[in-house]
């Protein structure tokens, strides 16, 4: 995945892309920086143009004070878009990038050719618990975020350059503030039924951050969609199963095509 940068909307933001073919756009999880897709990179890039990013204020993105919750950052991905000239594109998004997603699917589905949404949720359901990142130090995030033991320890055996220390700390704060504002999963459920996009939902079975419920409610609402679940695998699924998710990700994006 290639590091590049471009202005929107007056602001400096990072982006990463890769590949070749139709583009697909990922979305990244409340950490906000592209670089989590790094793994599953690879098993897109045959088959696609692949784009991601930074979010304003995460990562290496300068900050957009406006910017403070789901719907602005609908409206800012389609202005990134716009400076990158991409008119059509697959959408998928992670956890909070999934939630965003969908807001973007409401806000305009036009652009969006097929839209795949992985462990998010559109609004919290009652006596379902969803877990935050904020304030939970890295043994926290191992136990909540992860099941496959290899995978915490790979995560816990990696070595962090200041550089990367740096981004995750800002992009920590970043999240921290768009929680205080409780524009993070709003509820959007309701409006749901209105998405006529073939959509794929993805769940994990051991996730304890966005639990299985929260995928199913949003599966059971909107009209086009497929379901898809992991077993023994925990939120981060973009980390756990890539090798898995890549390939269910070319087969729903390019059925229908031939």
């Amino acid at each position: 995945m290639d590091e590049k940068e471009v202005k929107v909307n007056g602001a400096r933001i990072v982006y990463f892309q890769g590949g070749s073919g139709d583009p697909l756009i990922l979305l990244p999880s409340a950490g906000g920086r592209g670089k989590e897709y790094k793994d599953l990179f690879p098993f897109l890039t045959p088959d696609f143009t692949v784009y991601t990013l930074d979010y304003p204020g995460f990562g290496k993105s300068d900050e957009i004070k406006e910017i403070d919750g789901i719907e602005k950052l609908s409206a800012f991905v389609f202005s990134w878009l716009k400076a990158l000239h991409i008119q059509r594109f697959y959408l998928a998004g992670f956890s909070m990038g999934g939630a965003i997603a969908l807001q973007m699917a409401l806000d305009d589905s036009d652009p969006i050719e097929k839209l795949c949404v992985i462990a998010t949720a559109a609004g919290k359901i009652n006596e379902i618990p969803i877990i935050s990142p904020v304030g939970l130090n890295m043994k926290e995030i191992l136990t909540f975020f992860y099941h496959r033991q290899e995978v915490k320890d790979r995560i816990q055996n990696e070595k962090l350059t200041p550089e990367e220390k740096r981004e995750i700390h800002r992009s920590s704060q970043t999240f921290a503030r768009m929680v205080k504002s409780s524009k993070v999963f709003t509820h959007i459920l309701p409006q749901l039924s209105s998405i006529r996009r073939p959509t794929l939902v993805i769940g994990a079975e051991k996730d304890l951050v966005v639990p299985i419920p929260y995928q199913k409610a949003i599966f059971d609402l909107i009209p086009e969609a497929r379901w898809k679940a992991y077993p023994d695998t925990g939120h981060f699924i973009i980390v756990e199963r890539p090798e898995a998710l890549g390939p269910d990700l070319i087969r729903f994006f390019k059925q229908d095509q031939a």
